[in-house]
């Protein structure tokens, strides 16, 4: 839920069908359920994902999928009408979520359990403010014995924790701190939590 021109809305992106494309956007009134706006956005590819929420910043929305389907910015105008007003093939994400912070959006864009970076952009045009690609390479025990594995963000997910800084759970059970500003992203601290290939679930924060 999110205020759109005054009033506050539901945002909701549906998975549908691949062939012909349906599903995307939907803009309903939380209090009587009535569709405000639509706007279709879904992958050609059957085996995809529409896992991650809508980002509201003033009148745009950002949708965004894997698989080569890309990130679109769509503006609903105040007589509903929708229109997608710039795409970005190269980024997209599975299911972590963009989070908007002083009018910008900061996002993880990276490959399941590959490197991966920190990505910020303008709403409103889609450019690209900052990009920071993160990985490293770590000495781990496996089966009694130590191997050097290369690590990055995956397809991790973001928290914000105030001001510059973020929280960033990596799709491989790394935790790190990060201070985030428009161009650039830096490690403030890391740690690793569990080896595991399929960490999806979004951070939360409770009492610190």
């Amino acid at each position: 839920i999110a205020p759109l021109h005054g009033k506050q809305r539901l945002f909701v992106l549906a998975g549908g069908k691949s062939r012909p494309t349906k599903g995307g956007l939907m803009v309903i009134d939380p209090v009587t359920g009535a569709m405000i706006a639509e706007h279709p956005f879904r992958s050609r590819i059957y085996e995809s994902v529409n896992g991650s929420c809508p980002v509201v910043v003033g009148s745009t929305v950002m949708l965004t999928s894997s698989y080569s389907t890309g990130t679109v910015g769509v503006s609903i105008s105040e007589s509903g009408k929708a229109t997608q007003t710039w795409k970005a093939r190269k980024l997209g994400l599975e299911f972590s979520n963009a989070i908007a912070v002083d009018g910008n959006l900061y996002m993880v864009d990276g490959i399941r359990d590959r490197g991966g970076a920190i990505v910020c952009i303008e709403p409103a045009t889609g450019k690209q403010l900052g990009r920071t690609e993160i990985d490293w390479t770590e000495t781990v025990t496996l089966r009694g014995e130590e191997r050097a594995l290369d690590f990055g963000l995956g397809t991790g997910s973001l928290l914000h924790l105030g001001k510059d800084q973020f929280l960033c759970l990596t799709d491989n059970g790394h935790l790190l701190r990060l201070k985030c500003t428009p161009t650039d992203a830096k490690v403030v601290d890391r740690v690793s939590l569990f080896h595991a290939g399929e960490t999806w679930t979004p951070l939360v924060l409770s009492h610190g």
